[in-house]
């Protein structure tokens, strides 16, 4: 590993400031820098940046020798000024012994890494590995034949086998069974671990990735980055009751594995979603399940559309009259629907305007909660409806057969006949979508954005690197991360939040809505 007198080739790739392309040697998969090369090379690189006796080196010699350059390696890296690059292939078993060689010889040991920052309460902390007392970060933990493993950095101390630690995280003691040192699938057992030693312990009942592990008797917790928002999703459907019962379990173990997963359950929709960092991240969790023996079918899942009304409808009956022996169910209310303003506060409002005891005090609840279910469950297209004011007008009741039930009934019937004539439209969610790609793609990316009836806002740019501002409807983006990386050979990289609804274009509303079944109320 060590470059030999003769400058024999150095294998690293130092990514600095300059394209590594024109820099490139060497064949079977490992790219090579020839030493003589990599000294050239020093300046752009940044190399020196990191040690100031090494840039008045530079600036009075005009080049290092080898012995500079690995000095200066192990600051460089620590510092973030280089980059190592090392070619290899784990399947075959190419270059394994090199990186681990490399990573002896040139990487800072855990007594020059910077500190760790830490909170304890609203107070910040620098933990240093010559701190007496133990701290662990786990970064990993999956499911063996022995339970649930747990990897951890220690960051401070040490720790022994079958002892106690506190789970600040979780806020949860925890006890220590056997550690171990993981090599492969190999485990070997150990009995004690010092700072920067990496260990693993099975059987935690609260531990879990990204989780801080400290002394019983302090209470901090590490920084740590955090969990990226996903950007790719499906819904999740089980092939059967039997998956269907296995599937929440199976799902929990994976995320815990894994914080870049994320499952949750659409309250609107019911469907259950998995959401990650890209498509192919998602096809390995599906493959998982598939193993534990839980068979699913993934979709996109359903746009959460809004429904709404664009003028003021007239007064309209709603009606619930229903006799089958007995007594019977009877209610009347007339409404009248309005939009509301655009800067209102509320999605809702309710305005009663009865007078003379056209309807009782104690069934006019009645009507807005019929009103309300109806509202939720959309008419024109199934999907909910937002940004109406309803104002009950008048109304007629029996002594005898009016009830609670049958005033939901008539504000829901009612409500449903006046959205009909209140000008009816369908909205659809619209998202910022920021897009980072190299400038080369820049023109490639913003015509697909505009086929996407997207709206770019404007463009930023760092470097060799440009972000794209858009808003783009999220119905034209659900698969955006497989297209992206089509685009850009995975150059690219994107995030997106929601912002507001606006109203679908009237072709594709028409569409939507041919296609939506809404459920009708039953006479």
């Amino acid at each position: 590993m060590t470059p030999g007198p003769d400058n024999s080739p150095l294998r690293v790739i130092l990514v600095g400031r300059a394209p590594i392309e024109q820099r490139l040697r060497g064949d079977a998969g490992i790219d090579l820098i020839r030493a003589r090369t990599a000294l050239d090379a020093v300046g752009e690189l940044g190399l020196t940046e990191a040690d100031d006796a090494l840039t008045d080196k530079y600036l009075e010699e005009g080049e290092l020798s080898l012995d500079d350059i690995k000095g200066a390696f192990p600051g460089a890296v620590r510092n973030g000024k280089l980059i190592p690059i090392l070619c290899g292939s784990s399947k075959k078993l190419i270059g394994i012994d090199t990186v681990l060689d490399f990573v002896n010889e040139f990487f800072p040991s855990p007594e020059q890494r910077k500190p760790f920052l830490a909170k304890d309460g609203d107070t910040m902390l620098e933990i240093t590995v010559d701190r007496p007392k133990f701290s662990g970060l786990v970064f990993k933990s999956f499911t063996t034949d022995i339970g649930r493993v747990s990897i951890f950095r220690v960051v401070s101390g040490g720790i022994a086998s079958d002892g106690n630690f506190n789970n600040v995280t979780q806020q949860k003691k925890e006890r220590c069974g056997q550690l171990y040192v993981l090599r492969g699938k190999k485990r070997d057992n150990a009995e004690f671990l010092s700072p920067g030693d990496i260990g693993a312990v099975a059987k935690l009942k609260g531990t879990f990735t990204g989780d801080t592990i400290v002394d019983e008797s302090d209470n901090f917790v590490f920084e740590v980055a955090p969990a990226p928002v996903p950007v790719a999703v499906v819904a999740v459907h089980p092939k059967s009751k039997a998956d269907e019962d296995k599937l929440g379990g199976k799902l929990n173990d994976i995320v815990q594995e894994e914080p870049s997963l994320k499952v949750w359950r659409d309250p609107e929709t019911s469907e259950q979603l998995l959401g990650g960092m890209g498509q192919m991240q998602l096809d390995v969790v599906i493959e998982k399940l598939r193993r534990n023996k839980v068979e699913v079918e993934t979709t996109l899942p359903r746009i959460p559309y809004r429904e709404t009304i664009t003028k003021k409808s007239p007064v309209t009956e709603g009606k619930h009259k229903k006799q089958s022996g007995g007594r019977g169910q009877f209610g009347v209310c007339f409404i009248e629907l309005e939009p509301l303003p655009s800067d209102s506060p509320v999605e809702f409002e309710f305005v009663d305007k009865i007078f003379g005891g056209a309807i009782p005090k104690n069934w006019i609840p009645s009507v807005e909660k019929g009103i309300r279910n109806r509202m939720a469950k959309g008419v024109i297209a199934g999907h909910q409806v937002i940004n109406v004011r309803v104002t009950l007008l008048d109304g007629k009741y029996h002594d005898v057969d009016s009830s609670d039930a049958a005033f939901q009934m008539a504000g829901s019937k009612g409500f449903q006949a006046a959205v009909k004539t209140a000008g009816a439209v369908l909205l659809e969610p619209i998202y910022n979508l920021f897009v980072t790609v190299p400038q080369d793609y820049m023109g490639a990316i913003m015509g697909d954005i505009t086929s996407k009836r997207g709206r770019p806002l404007g463009s930023e740019q760092k470097g060799k690197m440009v972000t794209i501002n858009a808003q783009v409807p999220l119905a034209e983006i659900q698969k955006y991360s497989a297209d992206l990386e089509s685009m850009t050979s995975g150059r690219g990289t994107f995030t997106m939040t929601f912002d507001h609804y606006e109203r679908v274009p009237n072709e594709i509303a028409d569409k939507i809505i041919s296609a939506a079944k809404p459920e009708e109320e039953e006479e």
